[in-house]
């Protein structure tokens, strides 16, 4: 989850007037396939593992949070920063 988190904050993830909406919705569609499959820790893992998980995907919820409301999107004119938003979401 560290890795993924730490590759979420690669300048191609970086929501400004310069992004690329289509690749951000790609590149986070992919990202969720990988999330889906999931990699918790065992039943039997100690506290302090299942509490480590557990941060690092807050830390990764966050990044992927802070993402959603930076996308502007008002309207039908900016329909592609609607669907990387979507995708976010």
């Amino acid at each position: 989850m560290k890795a993924i988190a730490r590759y979420l904050g690669q300048p191609r993830f970086v929501v400004n007037s310069e992004t690329d909406y289509p690749g951000l919705a790609a590149a986070i569609s992919i990202l969720a396939i990988g999330l889906d499959n999931g990699d918790p820790p065992p039943i039997e893992a100690s506290k302090e593992a299942i509490a480590t998980f557990n941060d690092d995907l807050d830390m990764l919820a966050q990044r992927i949070k802070g993402m959603f409301t930076r996308i502007v999107d008002t309207g039908a004119s900016h329909l592609k920063r609607t669907e990387a938003k979507q995708v976010l979401e």
